[in-house]
């Protein structure tokens, strides 16, 4: 590798990051104002069940290491911060994913 190229992927790879940063920033921004994707709050809802105790909860830990599905009882105030927690964790996947494709697939395309 040249230092020609290598400068060229240092000056991509600090790019992706900053281009990554500033998805994120804006989505935190809009996440503020209550945005939501309707597939992510269809994915939500079907994970909380109403009981006449409060919501339950399935776990979505794997069963690789269990057979046993963990069931939890939550109160409204729970509920609804899981579910945020939930909603955040989602979109910081889906930015990272985006992100890492970015991040090498140019760079692939580019040296190719």
């Amino acid at each position: 590798m040249t230092s020609a190229q290598l400068h060229g992927l240092v000056f991509w790879v600090i790019n992706a990051i900053g281009v990554g940063l500033i998805a994120r920033l804006i989505w935190r921004r809009r996440q503020t104002r209550q945005t939501r994707f309707s597939a992510l709050e269809d994915a939500l809802s079907k994970s909380f069940k109403q009981t006449p105790e409060g919501w339950t909860l399935d776990s979505p830990y794997p069963q690789i290491f269990s057979w046993r599905r963990w069931t939890y009882l939550l109160t409204d105030a729970q509920k609804e911060r899981l579910a945020e927690r939930m909603r955040r964790g989602l979109r910081t996947t889906y930015l990272v994913t985006i992100g890492l494709c970015f991040l090498l697939g140019f760079p692939l395309a580019h040296f190719r």
